[in-house]
């Protein structure tokens, strides 16, 4: 698992078992197919600021 989510054996040595786990559960949660995409999101402008 750790391998198809691009994590060598430098990289595990460097995170605890806690942080490993995130990252290899936030890469199986981005390759699920039935998740809906998120929709890109935009810097805000002044204008948007100034409704805030």
């Amino acid at each position: 698992m750790c391998k198809q989510a691009g994590l060598g054996i430098e990289d595990l040595e460097k995170m605890t078992t806690g942080l490993c786990l995130d990252y290899i559960y936030t890469y199986i949660e981005e390759l699920d197919p039935k998740k809906p995409k998120r929709k890109p999101t935009r810097k805000a402008t002044q204008a948007d600021m100034d409704r805030l």
